[in-house]
Parts: structure tokens; sequence; C-alpha cells
């Protein structure tokens, strides 16, 4: 399986841009409807190796972690690398959305979405870890990988 992935002009996040932050980043952003486990294991493989091509532009002297953030509410993915306080992210970010889990979680009961999601999102983060071991570390590259909840205040968890 191989991803279509669409490349954003540079420009700068615009909540930050409110700030003042100007910084201009590039948005790669794919999206499935794969609903299958394989599949979605595949793309998330897929996902992890496009952010790995990004290392030499995105890798700067500060930078110490790879962030892979899963959002449950959207069941997309963001992949990053950040420095060591997590506050300066790269220029290059990967997102990727699972229309078809999506639309699934979308049907779950309101009384058993907040289990359903959390049992997904443990299950991805399984399959990144399982992924990342299994490819070991990229030459050159001593970043801590880490895993986390878009809409969680728990922190990062190292992969």
């Amino acid at each position: 399986m191989t991803i279509l992935w669409e490349v954003g002009e540079p420009q700068p996040n615009p909540f930050e841009a409110i700030a003042g932050d100007l910084t201009e980043y590039v948005v790669h952003y794919a999206s499935s409807e794969s609903m299958t486990e394989n599949n979605v294991i595949s793309e998330l493989h897929e996902c992890v190796d496009r952010a790995i091509e990004m290392f030499d532009i995105n890798i700067v002297p500060d930078s110490h972690f790879f962030l892979i953030t899963w959002d449950e509410v959207y069941s997309s993915i963001t992949l990053t690398v950040a420095d060591c306080k997590m506050e300066r992210e790269s220029t290059h970010v990967i997102k990727f959305s699972f229309l078809g889990i999506d639309s699934v979680m979308r049907s779950v009961d309101e009384a058993c979405w907040e289990f359903e999601t959390s049992s997904y999102a443990s299950k991805i983060k399984g399959w990144l870890s399982e992924y990342l071991n299994e490819i070991g570390r990229p030459p050159n590259c001593d970043l801590v990988a880490a895993f986390c909840l878009a809409e969680s205040e728990k922190p990062y968890e190292l992969l």
C-alpha cells in the first residue's frame, strides 16, 4: 500500500501567528478509508517512514523528541520532531486521517465512546511501538520517540 501525500505550501500556524510566531510549517497530509487492522498498521508504518524521511530537514541541534500524537476525536495522527521542552516543533509535520476508523468511532454509542476510543488509542500506541522497535533507530539519530493523546492532559509516554 502506498499513501499519496499532499504537501501544503509553507505557512504559519494561525494560532501561533496571533501571538507573533510566524514560523512557517509544511504539512504533509493524507487520509484513508481503511478499517482493517492490517491496512491501518501498514498506514501507520508509512506515516512513521515518511516522518523519518523528513529527519534530515527537521532535526536541528536542540531536537530531542520524535513526537507522535493520536487524536482520538478525529482518528488522526500527527508526527513531528520537538526540542527537549516540547515547545518548538519541526517545520515539516506529518498528518494522517483514518477516515474509516473515524466513521466507525462516530457510530459508537456515547456511553461507550470513551472506552472504545481509549482502547483503539492503546492499539495504535502498541502498533507504533512495535514498529519503531522493529526498524530500530535511524543512523545518526538520537531522538526519543514519545506518544500522547491530543485531548489528554497526560504527558507524552516514551515508546
